[in-house]
């Protein structure tokens, strides 16, 4: 049976399983069963028969085996978090041509999940292993992660290669999984012929005939797609798309749901064509929210990016268009986070992670820390719409600004008053180029003790609020910004004006909605060493704050803040901060025993009322609507609002400052108001509120 699944003849391998499966067999033979049905695409039944495996064989040596599988299943299915989960439990208990198999597993999870780049060395390894018994498996998985990495033409030669090594093994079917994988580089390359068409549809019968129903679903999905582009009629595959839209993996339902919508755009029935992006959109939102690691939800986007930018096309109102937005903002960062189960390993790494200074030690950490939080699962939960009536009760006399990207072209909606409406703001790429020079001359302003940098910021301003300022007035702003945008320090864009920053409209309505006590509660007031305004700045807030609980010194440890977070009602941190771009929860502020991380801070039970992060690049994020950082993470976990930087500060001006903007807090200032009275400099321009306001 195993031959006959390594050879690709998974007709005669199926039918073997089936009968096994049914009959008492021993815990190898279960392992192989297991096997053969997780090729073959039986899901189910393989869990039920590998889960038998792992319970007849506890302390055996083919227990291992059996939850490698397992592990192998999960992956299939789209439980990404269990898969790794599996894998590590495996892996102690491995050895020989195991080790090899579960290299590939573990590479083809990473992929799902979003990170090729991480899957590529497995890959590697295998392909280029002595043996070479698994070298063609090795190559269609480096030609996967070539392919989801953005590189067809390489993946198409990768490709190639595996086709080449399979039929010299006289592994003939899986010579079709290479096939597969050359449609997809065909058509990620931008070609969109009529031969190509002919081709995939060829493949396609051919990948069916060949048992491999996924891989046959998917070559169709790309031949409903050229047949669309090329004006053909494209009915039977239609047809065929809409069924592979009710089941398989995430990818493969949004894309099928989008090839439909595609079809009904193009014959007039828009309400047919929302129809399927919502079940398109839904099978990804399911998808992302099962996902517990924040970084692996950000990366759903890419999943959603083809149907939700249709979904921004077709709307034509600005409720239409806030709605469209909202829905994938939320498939990559859900507004509310849920305390994670505990997981004891996580706060050993962290410990680990400030005794140890640069080099192998803390990549080999960081890189066990992040592969341990993946494994954590999520709560699915049902996207829920931003209500205008909701928006504008809260708004009040606020002005909210949503920013959207269609295409290449930059929108903004507006609720104000009552009334949503939608307004051009022309292309989006020239404004990226202008707010990289923004930030550059902001940077060189703070480092060089230069002046202003009025030029890119009027240029700016002009070209964001300008068509809005009909609507602004002179209004409080709540700004959801999107892509590269979201780094941008406003204020030096719209001065006094108190602006609030939120990753989106629904994120802000929960945040406002956050039941907090009533009174002033405790304060924490913490500062970190080797910044010499850090102690001055804390002192002389200690005497604003009566009873605060004060950290400094060899006492302001990352467990002793992280501690005195929890249930506080205010905090202030004055650290050295450090903004790590590849990896931004890893971005970190430098206590007295080494960094706080945003690792450090998920899960807290009651977050403040308010954080002040008085550090450099604190409020800083990755790029897209995950907005992943420090702030993203206190945020998501409970805290009202927080106040940090998007640009350098400069240490001799921020103490001042941010006295100042304690004493407008005491007097009843909201934290944006008091953010924006306070007279700017380029050293503290960057300063910004999140969350609330």
């Amino acid at each position: 049976m195993c031959a006959l699944t390594r050879d690709g003849h998974l007709g005669e391998s199926r039918v073997l399983a089936r009968r096994l499966r049914s009959r008492a067999a021993s815990p190898q033979t279960l392992v192989n069963v297991g096997f053969t049905l997780t090729v073959c695409g039986e899901l189910r039944q393989a869990e039920a028969v590998l889960t038998s495996a792992v319970a007849a064989d506890r302390a055996g040596q083919h227990r291992a085996a059996a939850t490698a599988n397992l592990a192998f299943a999960a992956s299939r299915g789209g439980d990404l978090p269990r898969a790794l989960r599996l894998l590590a439990e495996a892996g102690p208990g491995l050895t020989g041509t195991w080790i090899t198999l579960t290299s590939l597993y573990r590479a083809e999870t990473l992929i799902a999940a979003g990170l090729p780049g991480e899957a590529r060395p497995l890959a590697a390894s295998v392909a280029g292993a002595a043996d070479g018994r698994y070298a063609p498996d090795g190559l269609l998985v480096l030609a996967r992660a070539e392919l989801a990495e953005g590189d067809p033409e390489q993946a198409t030669v990768t490709g190639e290669q595996a086709r080449s090594r399979y039929a010299d093994q006289g592994r003939t079917g899986w010579t079709l999984l290479a096939e597969h994988l050359l449609i997809r580089a065909r058509w990620a390359a931008g070609d969109r012929s009529a031969v190509f068409l002919r081709t995939a549809v060829a493949a396609a019968d051919r990948l069916e005939r060949g048992g491999w129903e996924q891989a046959a679903a998917e070559a169709r999905v790309i031949g409903a797609g050229l047949a669309l582009r090329l004006g053909r009629p494209a009915g039977e595959f239609l047809a065929r798309t809409a069924a592979a839209g009710r089941k398989g993996p995430a990818v493969l339902r949004a894309a099928a749901w989008h090839t439909v919508a595609l079809d009904r755009d193009a014959r007039g029935d828009r309400q047919g064509a929302l129809s399927a992006l919502r079940a398109g959109l839904r099978a990804v939102e399911t998808h992302a929210t099962g996902l517990g690691a924040a970084e692996l939800r950000a990366r759903s986007s890419e999943l959603v990016a083809g149907p939700a930018e249709l979904d921004l096309r077709l709307a034509r109102s600005g409720r239409a268009l806030l709605y469209a937005e909202e829905r994938r903002r939320a498939v990559v960062r859900p507004a509310i986070a849920r305390r994670p189960a505990d997981q004891p390993r996580v706060a050993e790494l962290l410990a680990e992670l400030r005794e140890v200074g640069t080099g192998t030690d803390r990549v080999r950490l960081e890189t066990e820390l992040r592969d341990v939080v993946r494994m954590r699962s999520g709560e699915r939960t049902a996207f829920r719409a931003a209500q205008v009536g909701e928006l504008a009760d809260r708004l009040q006399d606020r002005v909210l600004v949503e920013l959207v990207r269609s295409g290449d072209d930059l929108h903004a909606v507006t609720v104000a008053a009552g009334r949503c409406l939608r307004r051009s703001l022309g292309p989006y790429e020239p404004l990226v180029e202008e707010a990289g020079r923004l930030q550059f001359a902001l940077r060189r302003s703070v480092w060089e003790g230069g002046g202003p940098c009025p030029a890119p910021a009027r240029r700016l301003a002009d070209r964001l609020f300008g068509p809005l300022r009909g609507i602004l007035g002179d209004r409080d702003l709540v700004l959801a910004p999107t892509g590269a945008l979201h780094g941008l320090p406003f204020a030096a864009l719209l001065g006094a004006r108190p602006v609030t920053v939120v990753p989106s409209a629904a994120a802000w309505l929960h945040a406002c909605r956050r039941p907090f006590p009533a009174g002033p509660g405790r304060a924490l007031l913490a500062a970190g060493p080797g910044l010499a305004c850090a102690e001055p700045e804390v002192a002389a807030l200690a005497d604003r704050y009566p009873g605060a609980v004060v950290l400094r010194g060899r006492a302001a440890t990352a467990p002793a803040v992280r501690e005195a977070l929890d249930g506080a009602s205010l905090a202030h941190l004055a650290a050295h901060g450090e903004f790590r771009a590849g990896h931004p929860l890893l971005s970190e502020l430098r206590m007295a025993d080494g960094p706080l991380t945003a690792y450090d801070l998920e899960g807290l039970r009651h977050a403040p009322r308010l954080v002040v992060l008085s550090a450099c690049d604190a409020g800083r994020n990755a790029g897209g609507e995950s907005v992943l950082g420090i702030v993203s993470i206190l945020l998501s976990y409970g805290a009202g609002s927080v106040i940090a930087g998007v640009t350098p500060l400069a240490d001799a001006e921020v103490p001042d400052f941010m006295v100042a903007f304690h004493d407008l807090l005491a007097a009843g200032h909201s934290p944006a108001q008091a953010l924006a009275a306070v007279p700017r400099t380029p050293g503290t321009v960057g300063l910004q509120c999140f969350g609330a306001g």
